[in-house]
């Protein structure tokens, strides 16, 4: 294509669009004065409402004034001086008397009113019922994330511990070494009970409702860093060999003899009027705990303090329990 026939081709298209702008300015112009026409019309039928709304005003008005003049003519003499005489005082006009409405009839009494009223029987209270108690259950994935948390406190894991349920005393061992893990030292106490770790060890030894296996594990490892066997708590004046005969654990009573036998094994409690584990397990009727202290050398002839002697010859055994017999000895005199 030469020169000559491209700018034969721009300059059509310059045309083309100069056109197109020339119709398009031309089609807005047609808009404005099509949009000013209409609000002219909308702003002439404005003026006309107006219009009439003022002359419907103005014959109102009229007539108003037509109807007072007509009442006028029509009051007699004595009634226009008075009402003169009263707007020369100041005083407000007074209309016609109006005169009393009747009174309404009484509706008469339909049938139900002469009925006794429908009593509807009560509805039952909703009675809320406490809530279930709940405790913590390691077996559960929410509470072992919390038992596992480093987050968690010493004193909390202690509170877990006390809980006296199956779920918690079976876990003794985990909940033991998740304390020793958070820096707890193997004679720590727990702050509420007073108990050490060696005595919940012993405690959750309970055939039932502890686990005597976790306990021996705990057990073991607390006597292997150092645990104090004859520590006490100050509440129940209670150690360790005491709890283990209490709960009738053998498995425990062994392994703490073995640690500290000459300090313990007939030591006296206060809270079982000074009887030794010995006698704890008795008034219990613990016959494992008291096979298991008479084979390791366990005094039965020690007094309590009532001046009680508890002899060998006082267990009698049987397949399901054992009984046990206090004498009174007033031949032998306390020591």
């Amino acid at each position: 294509m030469t020169k000559e026939e491209n700018l034969e081709v721009q300059e059509k298209e310059r045309h083309d669009r100069e056109e197109q702008e020339e119709g398009r300015v031309q089609k807005e112009e047609e808009e404005a004065l099509t949009e000013e026409e209409d609000e002219d019309e909308e702003d002439e039928d404005e003026d006309e409402d107006e219009e009439d709304e003022e002359e419907y005003e103005l014959e109102e008005e009229r007539e108003a004034e037509e109807r007072a003049e007509d009442e006028e003519e029509d009051e007699p003499e004595e009634g226009r001086e008075e009402r003169e005489e009263r707007e020369e005082d100041g005083e407000p006009p007074t209309g016609r008397e109006e005169e009393p409405e009747p009174e309404p009839e009484p509706e008469p009494l339909s049938v139900s009113e002469y009925q006794s009223p429908v009593h509807e029987p009560c509805r039952p209270l909703t009675v809320v019922s406490p809530p279930a108690f709940t405790f913590f259950d390691p077996n559960d994935p929410a509470c072992l994330e919390i038992l596992m948390d480093p987050r968690t406190s010493i004193p909390e894991l202690f509170a877990i511990v006390r809980q006296w349920v199956p779920q918690v005393q079976h876990k003794i061992d985990i909940i033991g070494n998740e304390i020793l893990k958070r820096g707890c030292h193997v004679n720590d106490r727990d702050g509420l009970t007073d108990m050490t770790l060696l005595h919940y060890s012993c405690k959750a030894g309970a055939h039932g409702v502890g686990d005597p296996a976790a306990a021996l594990r705990l057990t073991s490892q607390l006597i292997s860093l150092g645990a104090d066997v004859s520590l006490r708590s100050r509440w129940t004046n209670m150690n360790a060999l005491h709890y283990a005969a209490y709960f009738d654990v053998p498995e425990l009573i062994r392994v703490l003899l073995k640690a500290a036998k000459p300090r313990v094994l007939n030591s006296t409690c206060s809270d079982f009027h000074y009887g030794t584990a010995l006698h704890i397990a008795a008034s219990n009727l613990c016959l494992g705990a008291v096979k298991c202290l008479l084979e390791h050398g366990a005094n039965p002839t020690v007094r309590v303090k009532n001046n009680s002697l508890i002899t060998v010859s006082s267990f009698i055994q049987s397949d399901r329990m054992l009984l046990y017999s206090t004498d009174h000895v007033a031949s032998h005199p306390a020591s």
